[in-house]
């Protein structure tokens, strides 16, 4: 994947994120579901950092990495919604899937 397409996608999830409308002064949680590449990571880190999402200051991150095992996303995906993030960004098709199949009610985004 290119990295103009990792930018399109990722500035994508920040987008649908109900947290970019919101005050600054509220700590979001952010879930994480899969495997991301450290050049996928560091593209998704600054896409929120341009837009003032900083870790540690106004987003935290919950992840969850099925380490190459993919039938585990269903149970990882259960454990991120258990602690209601605002949104979850899947890395994948499977994850996503699982991700829907968890919840209705968090918003999600590939």
């Amino acid at each position: 994947m290119k990295r103009r397409d990792l930018l399109i996608l990722l500035g994508g999830a920040v987008a649908v994120c109900p947290m970019a409308a919101a005050a600054q002064s509220k700590l979001f949680r952010l879930g994480v579901l899969g495997d991301p590449s450290p050049e996928l990571w560091q593209v998704f880190i600054e896409a929120l950092r341009a837009r003032g999402w900083i870790e540690g200051q106004n987003v935290v991150f919950d992840i969850r990495s099925s380490e190459g095992h993919p039938e585990r996303s269903p149970q990882f995906a259960r454990e991120l919604v258990a602690h209601r993030p605002d949104l979850i960004v899947a890395v994948t098709h499977q994850d996503a899937k699982a991700v829907q199949q968890s919840t209705k009610t968090i918003p999600s985004s590939l």
